[in-house]
């Protein structure tokens, strides 16, 4: 494997295992809600940044997802809209420290958590449908498979 195809694949299994963190803190009780946005933003982070790696573009020290979204080429994501990672990019910072920011609810949480899923399967796809990398995303899959929310909120009691 080659080191390019491995970056890749490091990138995709942090982006999965913040999206974990965030499903499995959502199932939990007396979590702050707004950490489970937090880990959301992380993962469409990397998820981005994955993408760049796969793509040949360096990849920037940045949490703005607009910003990143606008460095790609046009059309290397579909289905994604520029206000939800707008949204999802006030998470980077606004859920690390105090201030006088807007109260944080399941529906924030569950938003957050399904965009970010959202994003890290349609790049998933992408690197799915290019043969070269089919097979370490083969042996890959264990690391970064996962239940979605809904199929984990589906699955709970309550």
């Amino acid at each position: 494997m080659s080191g390019r195809a491995e970056l890749i694949a490091q990138w995709l299994e942090y982006a999965a295992g913040d999206l974990k963190t965030a499903i499995s803190l959502r199932q939990q009780e007396g979590i702050p809600l707004r950490n489970i946005c937090y880990m959301a933003q992380q993962s469409a982070e990397k998820t981005m940044k994955c993408l760049f790696v796969y793509l040949g573009i360096e990849v920037m020290k940045s949490h703005d997802l607009v910003y990143l979204y606008k460095k790609l080429p046009d059309k290397a994501l579909t289905e994604i809209e520029l206000k939800d990672l707008a949204w999802l990019s006030y998470w980077a910072v606004e859920a690390r420290y105090p201030g006088d920011w807007p109260d944080v609810d399941f529906a924030d949480a569950d938003r957050a958590t399904e965009f970010a899923e959202k994003l890290y399967r349609n790049v998933e796809k992408v690197i799915e449908d290019d043969q070269d990398f089919r097979l370490l995303m083969e042996a890959k899959a264990k690391a970064t498979k996962f239940n979605s929310l809904q199929e984990v909120k589906k699955q709970s009691p309550g």
